[in-house]
């Protein structure tokens, strides 16, 4: 018997030489597959593609060698002749999620890319199999990986033969992947974009619309003011019935949309308001601190509100509240408000509960970070006496500057722009360049309306661009991005800083 069994066995073998098998435990530990008839036959995986993931991912697990996986797909790829198809079923096993992750996958993108590129190969993937490859990685909701497939299998050439896919995905509410395919085979002006990014806005998937818009500077502001005439009233709907946002939503995407794309707050009049308002609430709150001179309050609080009857009526409602009669009489008086009546003081009791559901304190971080007018206490100080302190406001006195501070070889540097509440654009106002012996103030207010752009080249190239110079900061990336947006400069020269060390930096490097 034992004999029989044993001749059935090795009969058995040598017609299936081919086949491999492998215990349950051994499956388990490396790799499930789902179930045969759960894949379309036309869709299964080949062994080939099946052995080549393993091998990858091991190779890419084992500390992300980047060389060597990439060798590793060269090899296969030219194995197998550099054929799509081969690809796609390369993708169709690595694009499982339920043991492989997206970085695998992007990788191998990545590599293909980079192996029909740099070797200059004809890849000319069928429409069948861009169709196949585009669908594989959908799952992976992945805006890159959706990008370099269609780089891999050059997609956007036949963008429109995949409108009905995105149609599919509109039709099963599958927001985030239509709204990312969009944008990768440029589709934009094909949808109702602004519809369809609401409804992400509603699910509070704001990185999608970031993405949609991120190169379309007209939708970008037209998002912007739809958002925008929604932020008081909470009321944007589509066509269709849709949930409403609330306020704190609305704004805090309009808020980083804004911020983002640098749109000016005079087109979101909404914003503008709300960002206002903050302001004076923040500057009531410092003037009860005295922590703002009453002139500087007085003055910041006129240049916020303007002629804005709104706003006005906010500044004395505010203080009402606050039980500074003596101030808001004087304000009223100041804002030339005629016939006022603080008893009959009428304040929208619907907006002002919408707005009140935005946090607070949120909007006063954003004023604080716009608004540097505490003291703080504790500076050192030099010992110099005021003939030692130039301000340079003029051309001449810019001159002399020049020539002056090329005998240092250590300066410090420090910027300052007037206060903006995030209502305008960030206006630098002077810059302190400090030697051991002196001090120069320069004022760009002043220094823009005289000087021509040489003056402004010959300040980058001599004293920013100069290494024999050490500039010295705290915190001084800051101020010398300001300095470089501020450049009035020869338009397109480029001159890069040198010699620059940070203290508070320095200081964390000692104390570690």
């Amino acid at each position: 018997m034992f004999c029989y069994c044993r001749l059935l066995r090795r009969a058995f073998l040598t017609n299936w030489s081919g086949t491999q098998f492998f215990s349950t435990s051994h499956i388990h530990n490396e790799f499930l597959f789902p179930k045969t008839n759960d894949i379309p036959l036309e869709k299964k995986p080949s062994a080939s593609a099946i052995r080549q993931i393993r091998a990858l991912e091991f190779i890419w697990r084992k500390n992300r060698p980047e060389k060597a996986l990439k060798k590793a797909v060269h090899d296969d790829f030219f194995k197998n002749e550099a054929s799509p198809s081969h690809s796609v079923d390369l993708l169709r096993v690595a694009c499982d999620r339920s043991h492989f992750q997206s970085d695998l996958v992007y990788s191998l993108l990545i590599n293909l890319k980079n192996a029909i590129n740099d070797n200059d190969i004809e890849f000319s993937p069928s429409l069948e199999d861009k169709l196949e490859a585009f669908h594989t990685v959908l799952v992976y909701k992945n805006y890159e990986i959706l990008l370099e497939v269609c780089n891999v299998f050059k997609i956007q050439e036949q963008s429109h033969c995949f409108k009905e896919a995105i149609d599919d995905l509109l039709n099963q509410q599958k927001l985030v992947e239509a709204a990312y395919c969009i944008v990768v085979l440029n589709l934009q002006h094909e949808y109702d974009v602004e519809n369809l990014l609401f409804s992400l806005l509603v699910e509070g998937n704001l990185q999608p619309v970031i993405t949609c818009i991120e190169n379309y500077p007209d939708l970008q502001l037209s998002i912007a003011k739809k958002l925008d005439s929604a932020l008081i009233t909470g009321d944007i709907c589509s066509r269709t019935s849709m949930p409403t946002i609330n306020s704190k939503k609305i704004f805090n995407a309009l808020n980083k949309i804004v911020s983002m794309f640098k749109i000016p707050t005079e087109h979101c009049k909404n914003l503008h308001y709300v960002r206002s308002r903050a302001a004076i609430n923040l500057l009531i709150k410092r003037r009860s601190e005295q922590s703002v001179s009453e002139e500087s309050w007085e003055n910041m609080i006129m240049s916020i509100i303007g002629e804005n009857a709104l706003l006005k009526d906010h500044l004395i409602y505010k203080l009402k509240k606050t039980n500074d009669k003596e101030t808001a009489l004087k304000m009223i008086k100041r804002l030339n408000m005629i016939d006022f009546d603080v008893t009959k003081l009428k304040v929208n009791d619907e907006a002002e509960t919408n707005l009140e559901n935005i946090d607070k304190d949120e909007l006063e971080d954003i004023s604080d970070e716009q608004c540097d007018i505490k003291d703080i206490p504790g500076h050192l100080m030099f010992s110099l006496s005021s003939s030692d302190i130039n301000f340079i406001d003029n051309e001449e006195a810019f001159i002399d500057f020049i020539k002056d501070i090329m005998k240092y070889n250590i300066i410090g540097i420090d910027t300052e722009w007037k206060p903006h509440f995030g209502l305008s654009a960030e206006r630098l106002a002077l810059i302190q360049i400090a030697a051991h012996d002196k001090v120069y103030i320069l004022d760009m207010v002043a220094l823009n309306n005289c000087l021509t752009p040489k003056h402004w080249d010959e300040l980058m190239e001599k004293v920013f661009g100069n290494p024999k110079i050490t500039k010295l900061g705290c915190g001084i990336m800051g101020d010398v991005q300001m300095i470089v947006d501020s450049n009035q400069g020869t338009k397109g020269k480029k001159i890069r800083f040198t010699r620059i060390l940070d203290m508070a930096i320095f200081y964390e490097k000692v104390i570690e």
